[in-house]
């Protein structure tokens, strides 16, 4: 599952502005620190996989 721009973009701020620790943040937006982690590192969203297909 992809999380919209927008969404991501408000997590980003929250964090950036230092409203929010990054494991609060993940606590309030029920996301995985993971995700938050890759996001702050690079916000835009993948259009292809790196892996082939299995099959």
């Amino acid at each position: 599952m992809t999380y919209s721009a927008d969404f991501r973009a408000q997590v980003i701020k929250s964090v950036k502005n230092k409203d929010m620790t990054i494991r609060e943040a993940c606590t309030f937006y029920n996301i995985s620190k993971t995700a938050l982690q890759r996001w702050l590192k690079n916000p835009t969203i993948k259009q292809t996989r790196d892996k082939p297909p299995s099959k």
